[in-house]
């Protein structure tokens, strides 16, 4: 049985992976961790060519992770992907999830919509840290105004970082900073 040390959330609307594939790199070569995909239109998955048939509902109802994750990097570092059965899931679904999952891995990184409200409250009371990531899109503007104001009490724990398209390595810095940050708070 795993300790988690850290759940980390990251709402957007195009979450960019490879930051976030590079922050779990850093995390301590012994940790497990698993990037856990709740877009149901698997982005994620699709752009890494992951099988999706499977995703976190699969588990919901009793599938083994072994059988749903992929192995992405380094023998350590998994993904749940993604896909349209997330609409289906029920009450309380994610916290059975994120508990199972809390047995596997040292490190949770969820990467969620800004428009999957139905349970982004339910992720958020597991996080350690809340990312909210937007670009200067329309669309990305639209959906951080909105999901600042449904949220708008829990914003003192939501970090906002804001990019701009092929800037990944300084949203890698930024995240890192954002999460040794934290690091020293816990």
């Amino acid at each position: 049985m795993h300790n988690v040390e850290k759940v980390l959330v990251f709402v957007g609307h195009e979450i960019p992976i490879n930051p976030i594939i590079k922050i779990a790199e850093n995390f301590d070569i012994e940790k497990r961790v698993i990037i856990v995909e709740l877009d149901p239109l698997g982005l994620i998955s699709k752009k890494y060519n992951v099988d999706n048939r499977l995703s976190a509902y699969d588990i919901s109802q009793g599938e083994k992770y072994s059988n749903v994750v992929t192995l992405m990097e380094n023998n350590r570092i998994f993904l749940l992907p993604g896909n349209i059965n997330l609409t289906k899931l029920e009450d309380g679904a994610i916290e059975k999830i994120i508990l199972y999952l809390k047995e596997k891995f040292d490190y949770i990184l969820i990467t969620t919509p800004p428009h999957q409200h139905s349970y982004i409250l339910e992720v958020m009371q597991f996080a350690d840290k809340t990312i909210l990531t937007a670009t200067t899109d329309k669309m990305s503007a639209y959906f951080t105004d909105k999901f600042l104001s449904i949220f708008d009490k829990l914003t003192d724990d939501i970090s906002l970082l804001t990019m701009e398209e092929n800037v990944e390595n300084n949203i890698y810095k930024t995240l890192m900073k954002e999460f040794n940050h934290l690091n020293k708070v816990t």
